[in-house]
């Protein structure tokens, strides 16, 4: 199933279970993040992507860079592994994990939220990457404080995102995917303030098979 199709299929199922209140909240804190200009603030294409050293969920030390000694990158930022938006977004692109493989490039989903299980590594181009703090999404300047009304209503969910990312701070990466050349460059970027848009794995192929021209 293609991502924009299940994305359609959460965002029906969020129109009948949610209070229109709850909806309002949501939507209104998308507006104010799109006002703010933080998504063309944030690492433009063109601009050379900073380095980072992490450890991934086996707690092996990366790099970005040494990554890109071997082929370009797709790193992915998203919220967290409670989002069902973003629990879309993963599965798919574990789906296209062979197709990746084959353009020798490494994918990188990266989030500040810890998973409450050790995740199953699905294969040697496709890391998890625990961002404590958003260190590497404020790199990337893609980094918000939750309003409070927002984080309220988090919090009715069960949803506390200063425990679930073991911090005292209510903070989140946007939506965001980037594809790093090999040179460090961004090749391609997309980010956007509304936290239910993601971008289709298969534009990400189409760019990486650009970049093998």
């Amino acid at each position: 199933m293609a991502l924009d199709q299940r994305l359609a299929e959460l965002n029906t199922q969020a129109c009948h279970e949610l209070p229109a209140q709850e909806v309002a909240i949501l939507q209104r804190a998308s507006a104010t993040l799109r006002k703010s200009g933080i998504t063309e603030q944030c690492l433009q294409v063109g601009e050379s992507a900073p380095d980072f050293s992490m450890n991934d969920q086996y707690g092996n030390s990366i790099t970005l860079s040494s990554f890109l000694r071997s082929g370009p990158v797709v790193i992915n930022f998203f919220r967290g592994f409670w989002c069902n938006y973003c629990q879309a977004e993963l599965e798919v692109y574990q789906s296209m994990l062979g197709a990746l493989k084959e353009l020798n490039c490494h994918y990188l989903a990266i989030s500040p939220n810890t998973p409450k299980e050790k995740q199953p590594q699905a294969a040697d181009h496709y890391f998890q990457i625990t961002d404590m703090d958003n260190r590497i999404a404020k790199k990337f300047g893609i980094v918000y404080e939750v309003e409070q009304n927002q984080k309220e209503l988090f919090s009715r969910w069960g949803v506390d995102l200063a425990k679930l990312n073991h911090t005292d701070k209510w903070e989140l990466p946007l939506p965001a995917t980037y594809i790093i050349s090999k040179s460090g460059c961004v090749e391609f970027k997309f980010v956007h303030s509304d936290y239910r848009k993601r971008l289709e794995p298969e534009t990400v192929l189409e760019h990486l098979q650009v970049l093998q021209l």
